[in-house]
């Protein structure tokens, strides 16, 4: 029969106590008297796990292996854990993190809804701690949230904490304000002889930042938008005479300012001399 001897166990957690051979399966038990591997486990000792191989099931002894956690006698051990400290912290608009303690290492729930923490719980974690964390998420924004924290012992007592609320913040309304900004030509130099300009840029949004800024030379084709920037190279398009340059600016909510603009002459053509005076072949003065 091994190492083990099957008297009476209570299982708490794990499953059925059925060894199969070839098998390995971890369950937390109860019994009067724990014997494995020729260690008692009584009301004087603390709880430990051990390993139980061959038990003898139906008097038939089977070749398994099976890890119990040993607790108490079942009559000495009826006192729930201590449920306290706990809180809620890392609240967002949709998740949170409850923590908690416990005096003795116990499993880990929390039970909550939004008016009663009995709408819905968590899975349980059958990790016996006395720290305890479980984060809550696809909770409701802008909502009071009522839960408590749940925890059993490997004895089998459960306890709860009191009910205690928290409110998940609502998100934050949509952005639809625009930037605003201002374009200048060449530094507004009020004319040039060169097709290449540098646009200087100048725009601010409730955002905090800018994203984006696009232009146009007649206010209706616009070029692709690029990564905003204080100055921008572009190039004069056409002839000679009078460029106005346009600028739309852009913020990560997609919002587009209104137009702003700054005109410049471009002249490329060198002007013409003439001399009116003397004219040719004149002479002044003497005789020569």
């Amino acid at each position: 029969m091994g190492r083990g001897i099957d008297r009476g166990w209570v299982i708490l957690a794990g499953g059925a106590f059925a060894l199969i051979a070839g098998t390995a399966e971890a369950a937390v038990v109860r019994q009067p008297q724990c014997t494995s591997g020729g260690g008692a486990v009584g009301s004087g000792n603390p709880m430990r796990a051990r390993t139980i191989i061959g038990v003898a099931i139906g008097g038939v002894a089977r070749s398994a292996t099976r890890t119990v956690r040993c607790g108490f006698p079942a009559s000495g051990d009826t006192q729930p854990p201590a449920v306290s400290a706990v809180a809620a912290s890392g609240i967002t608009t949709t998740s949170a993190q409850i923590t908690w303690t416990t005096n003795e290492p116990s499993t880990s729930q929390v039970e909550y809804g939004s008016t009663s923490p009995g709408e819905s719980s968590t899975p349980v974690d059958g990790a016996l701690a006395t720290t305890h964390q479980v984060t809550l998420t696809g909770l409701p924004s802008g909502h009071t949230c009522h839960y408590r924290a749940a925890s059993r012992d490997a004895a089998g007592n459960r306890a709860t904490s009191s009910e205690q609320t928290f409110a998940t913040p609502a998100p934050p309304p949509p952005d639809t304000t625009p930037p605003t900004g201002s374009v200048a030509i060449n530094a507004g130099s009020a004319a040039t002889n060169q097709a290449a300009a540098t646009l200087t840029l100048s725009a601010t949004d409730n955002s905090g930042s800018v994203s984006w800024v696009k232009c146009s030379q007649d206010g209706v084709t616009y070029a692709a938008a690029q990564a905003y920037a204080a100055s921008i190279p572009w190039t004069l398009s056409g002839g000679d005479g009078m460029k106005t340059v346009y600028a739309m600016f852009g913020d990560a909510a997609g919002n587009w300012s209104s137009p702003a603009q700054d005109t410049i002459t471009l002249d490329r053509t060198p002007p013409t001399l003439a001399i009116t005076s003397p004219i040719d072949g004149a002479v002044y003065g003497g005789s020569p």
